[in-house]
């Protein structure tokens, strides 16, 4: 029985071997099992769902040094302060990015509310294919805290900026801890002033 692994689209992948052209042994995850089933996450490897688009790979295990209770600071916050019904926290080497859906809720619910009635969304099921869509839809960086002080535990926050004069990380504080950056800047995820911070 090959191990199994559900995305956050729903999509069910099985790991399992095939060999290179050297003849070593390659580990693969596939949604049909096209090679030998492998029973469980070998030694030193360890799942990874893309954050864009939520496929899945097997990948050699990466050391970083953020730790666990750090994620959910960035998850608490957000769901506590910003305005985003979803999101994805991924651990990136000594960073935590926020990643955003392409599609917005509001987008979403203009849509159904057009093609079903402007009440639809009065509706359980309608609401639940909205959240469906939003949460499989294509997800794209949007906040960066990386790690710059591994004794003190100090971070710098960015925004992801894609404009034609910039594309790539803009800087716009630190370093402090990360509650503190958290709770200045999580509040814009998702809104209009996420666009005006320099």
């Amino acid at each position: 029985m090959a191990y199994q692994h559900c995305n956050r689209r729903g999509d069910v992948y099985l790991l399992q071997s095939g060999k290179t052209k050297s003849g070593k042994p390659r580990y693969y995850f596939g949604r049909k099992l096209t090679g030998e089933p492998v029973p469980e996450i070998p030694t030193g490897y360890e799942v990874f769902e893309s954050p864009e688009r939520g496929q899945v790979y097997l990948r050699r295990r990466r050391p970083t040094s953020i730790v666990p209770v750090e994620r959910e600071i960035v998850a608490e916050g957000l769901r506590r302060l910003s305005s985003a019904e979803q999101f994805i926290v991924e651990v990136e080497d000594d960073c935590l990015v926020v990643y955003l859906p392409t599609k917005s809720v509001d987008e979403v619910n203009k849509l159904v509310c057009l093609l079903a009635g402007p009440d639809a969304l009065q509706v359980p099921r309608y609401r639940e294919a909205r959240d469906q869509v939003v949460r499989e839809s294509l997800h794209a960086k949007a906040m960066r805290f990386e790690l710059l002080d591994d004794d003190r535990r100090l971070f710098h926050v960015e925004r992801w900026c894609s404009c034609s004069w910039h594309d790539g990380w803009m800087h716009l504080a630190g370093p402090a801890s990360l509650s503190d950056l958290v709770e200045e800047y999580a509040e814009h995820l998702g809104e209009e002033s996420f666009f005006e911070l320099f």
